[in-house]
């Protein structure tokens, strides 16, 4: 079996194996998904006081906004959680169940 057939085996899930984030293009595209959900929030905030959209717009796109930044995060610490994880199982076997290696 392969290390994520393993660590899958041993969390009773299929594991993907991220890439780690240690590529400066991830990063860059982290820190660009930042600048952008935070310009989006400004913008709608410049939109509600010209008056181009109530307050109820502005909450659900806010609140949309925010979403889909707080689901990114959640991604991308589910992709960390697992890279740190199959680093562990890649560094030792002994840690995954004797069934399992």
């Amino acid at each position: 079996l392969q290390v994520e057939e393993q660590l899958g085996a041993a969390l009773g899930a299929p594991v993907v194996a991220p890439a780690p984030v240690e590529d400066a293009e991830q990063l860059l595209v982290l820190a660009q998904q930042v600048v952008a959900a935070r310009a989006a929030l400004a913008a709608i905030e410049a939109a509600l006081n010209a008056g181009a959209i109530g307050p109820a717009e502005a909450t659900l796109l806010q609140a949309r906004v925010l979403d889909a930044w707080g689901m990114a995060a959640e991604a991308r610490a589910d992709a960390a959680e697992m890279t740190v994880k199959l680093a562990l199982v890649e560094s030792w076997p002994s840690l995954l169940p004797a069934d399992a290696q």
